[in-house]
């Protein structure tokens, strides 16, 4: 999981497969009445104990705090010629 680019336009919350460069999932925070113009704080992410969620901390620059929760889908796995673990 990594903060985003520090942008408005940038996404707020990537979750990375270990060993990856590319994000599988992203997501934008909304804030309080789906602005779009709110950005993740310090520190502000955390996973739900089962993995299942992100929660994200974000605020504008008012002060204004909100709490989003995210789900995160499980990592797709690449099938190559062959494999027959499926």
């Amino acid at each position: 999981m990594s903060p985003g680019g520090g942008t408005e336009k940038a996404t707020d919350v990537q979750i990375f497969e270990q060993g990856q460069s590319w994000p599988y999932a992203t997501y934008d925070l909304r804030g309080a009445g789906g602005q779009g113009t709110t950005r993740l704080r310090p520190a502000g992410v955390a996973w739900d104990p089962d993995g299942s969620r992100v929660f994200a901390i974000g605020g504008t620059g008012t002060g204004n705090l909100s709490l989003e929760a995210f789900p995160v889908p499980a990592p797709a796995v690449p099938v190559t010629a062959g494999d027959t673990r499926r």
